[in-house]
C-alpha cells in the first residue's frame, strides 16, 4: 500500500472542518430562526436518539475496518464484504430497538415528534452504519483526501436539501427529518461509487475476518461509546429533564462550542491510520508528540475570541430569542479545548494497538460526567450541564495523558505542552490552507 502525502491530507482535514463548521453554522442559523427555541429543540430529541443508537451500536466496527486495512494484511474485498454484512445486521437491530425505545424517551414531545424519530430511524441507521464502515476502509487504505472530502460531504448535501426546503417555506421537523435521511443515503451512493473506483474490490464475507474486526472494534468501542456518550449525555438529560426551549438554548451552546470538538475530529482521522502504518519507532513517537501539540495550539487560538465575543456571536448569529445560551456556550468552549485534544490522545493510542486503555480513560470519564450531571443539572440547570461536560472532559484527558505517556515512551510534559515547532507548523499549515499550495507538516514530521 503505497504511503499518502499526509501533510496534504491533514491540511485537507482542517480545511474540510472549516467548511463542516461554516455549514453547521448555516443550518444551525436556519433551523434556529426558522423553528425558534422549542421547534428547534424538538428537533435536536429527535435526531439525537437514532443518531445516538448509530453510533453506539456500531460496535467499532469503523475503527477495526481503519485499523486492518492500514496494516494491509487482509484482501480489501473481505474488509468491504465483512464489513456491510455486519452493518446490515446490525442495522436490523438497532432499528427494533429504536422503535421500542423513541415511544418512552419522545413522549413528552407528541406522538408527531415520534414518528418523525421512526422515520429517521429506518432510513438514518441502515445509511449511516454502512457509510461509517466504507469510510473506515478508504481511510485505512490511505485514501486520505477522498476520506475527508466524503467525510464532509453530507453536511453540504444536508445543508443544500435545508436551504431548498425553506426557499419552498415548508421547514418543519419533519421535513428537516426527511432532509437528513435523504443527504445520509445520497452519501452513502457516492462512498460507494468512489471506493470502487480506487480499490476495485470483490466484496466477499469471511467470518474469520468477522470475529477479528469485532474482537477490535469492541475494545475501540469502549473508548468511542465513551466519548459519543460524554459529549452528548449533557443533551439527553436536558432532553429528559427540562424543557424543550432550554433544550433549544443548549444546542446552540453545543453548536458554539463543536468548533473546537472537531479540531480533535479532523485530526484524529489522519493521524490514527498514519500512526498505526509507521514502523519506526522513533518516527512514530515523534509523530504521537506532534499530533497532540498542533491540536491543543489550534484549539487555543480558536476557542479564545469564542470565549470573549460569545454574547455578540450568538445575538448576531442566531437571534436574541437563543441570548441565554452565552454561559453555557462559554463554559462548553473551555470544555471542548480539553475534549478536542482528548481526540488526538486517542488517536495515538488506537494507533499503537491499545484501544481497550483509551476505553477504559473514556469510561472512567463517562462515570464522572454522569456523577458531575447527577450533582449539578438539578441545581444550576444549564450551567450544571455545561460544567458537568468539562468535569467529564478533564477526567478523560488526565487519564489518557497517564497511559500515553508509557505507551509513547514521553514524559508528561513532552507530550502535552505544545513547542514552538508545533506553532510553526500548524502556522504553515494555515497558510497553506488559505493559499491552496501543499506543505511538508505532517504529524510524523
Amino acid at each position: 500500500m503505497r504511503q499518502r502525502p499526509v501533510g496534504k491530507a491533514l491540511i485537507t482535514s482542517i480545511a474540510v472542518t472549516a467548511g463542516v463548521q461554516g455549514l453547521n453554522l448555516i443550518t444551525g442559523v436556519i433551523l434556529a430562526r426558522t423553528l425558534g427555541p422549542y421547534g428547534r429543540g424538538e428537533l435536536t430529541a429527535v435526531l439525537l436518539w437514532p443518531s445516538l443508537l448509530a453510533v453506539l451500536g456500531s460496535l467499532g466496527m469503523s475503527d477495526a475496518l481503519t485499523y486492518y486495512s492500514a496494516r494491509d494484511e487482509t484482501p480489501v474485498g473481505s474488509m468491504v464484504g465483512s464489513g456491510t454484512a455486519l452493518a446490515l445486521f446490525q442495522a436490523l437491530v438497532l432499528i427494533g430497538i429504536g422503535l421500542v425505545l423513541e415511544p418512552l424517551v419522545l413522549h413528552k414531545y407528541g406522538p408527531a415528534a415520534v414518528h418523525s424519530a421512526d422515520i429517521l430511524l429506518v432510513g438514518f441507521i441502515p445509511a449511516t452504519l454502512l457509510g461509517m464502515y466504507l469510510l473506515g476502509v478508504l481511510n485505512g487504505r490511505q485514501h486520505l483526501i477522498a476520506y475527508q472530502w466524503l467525510r464532509g460531504l453530507v453536511v453540504l448535501v444536508t445543508a443544500l436539501i435545508l436551504v431548498a426546503i425553506v426557499a419552498l417555506n415548508e421547514l418543519s421537523v419533519r421535513t428537516a427529518v426527511y432532509g437528513y435521511v435523504a443527504a445520509n443515503l445520497f452519501t452513502l451512493l457516492v462512498i460507494v461509487l468512489v471506493l470502487w473506483r480506487r480499490e476495485r474490490p470483490r466484496p466477499r464475507v469471511q467470518w474469520l475476518q468477522i470475529r477479528r474486526l469485532a474482537s477490535f472494534g469492541v475494545k475501540s468501542q469502549t473508548s468511542t461509546a465513551s466519548v459519543i456518550l460524554n459529549g452528548t449525555l449533557d443533551q439527553l438529560l436536558v432532553s429528559l429533564t427540562l424543557a424543550p426551549r432550554l433544550l433549544g438554548l443548549y444546542t446552540i451552546a453545543s453548536t458554539v462550542s463543536a468548533v473546537i470538538s472537531m479540531v480533535g475530529y479532523s485530526v484524529a482521522p489522519v493521524a490514527f491510520p498514519v500512526l498505526a502504518g509507521t514502523a519506526a519507532a522513533s518516527a512514530r513517537r515523534e509523530g504521537a508528540r506532534a499530533v497532540i501539540g498542533m491540536t491543543t495550539v489550534v484549539s487555543v487560538g480558536l476557542a479564545l475570541p469564542l470565549i470573549l465575543f460569545a454574547p455578540e456571536l450568538i445575538d448576531l448569529v442566531f437571534g436574541h430569542a437563543f441570548h441565554g445560551a452565552t454561559t453555557s456556550a462559554r463554559i462548553l468552549l473551555v470544555g471542548s479545548v480539553i475534549f478536542s485534544t482528548d481526540r488526538s490522545l486517542e488517536a495515538v493510542m488506537k494507533a499503537y494497538g491499545r484501544p481497550l486503555d483509551a476505553g477504559i480513560a473514556e469510561t472512567t470519564a463517562l462515570v464522572v460526567t454522569a456523577v458531575s450531571l447527577a450533582a449539578l443539572l438539578p441545581l444550576f440547570g444549564l450551567i450544571g450541564a455545561a460544567s458537568a461536560s468539562g468535569v467529564g472532559a478533564l477526567a478523560s484527558y488526565c487519564l489518557l495523558v497517564r497511559r500515553a505517556k508509557s505507551v509513547v515512551g514521553l514524559g508528561v510534559s513532552e507530550l502535552i505542552i505544545p513547542r514552538p515547532s508545533d506553532l510553526a507548523r500548524t502556522v504553515q499549515m494555515v497558510r497553506s490552507v488559505l493559499r491552496r499550495t501543499p506543505t511538508s507538516a505532517s504529524p510524523s514530521a
